[in-house]
């Protein structure tokens, strides 16, 4: 009766370890298909965002040199006005 017990109980065992195993591999799966899911999705955000980083460092170029354009017309405006001034100074005496 011993033995049959003994028997019966490493029967139970073995299936028992077999089941945790499974959960065991089945949750490191998971984890290895969550985790190849993760990184697929952030390298898609990373690609996303590199793009856009990209259009705005144009936009910026764009700008920089408009705004460098004004500056410099600016800059012509004033020595316009100064020429102006300066001559109709010189009238007047």
């Amino acid at each position: 009766m011993s033995n049959h017990k003994n028997h019966y109980h490493s029967h139970y065992e073995d299936k028992k370890m077999s089941k945790s195993a499974k959960v065991i591999i089945f949750l490191f799966i998971l984890a290895a298909g969550l985790t190849a899911l993760s990184k697929y999705h952030l390298e898609d955000i990373n690609k996303k965002l590199a793009g856009e980083v990209k259009e705005l460092k144009i936009e910026k170029d764009g700008l920089s040199s408009e705004v460098s354009h004004i500056e410099k017309r600016e800059s012509e405006v004033k020595k316009s006005y100064n020429d102006i001034m300066e001559k109709l100074n010189k009238n007047k005496k």
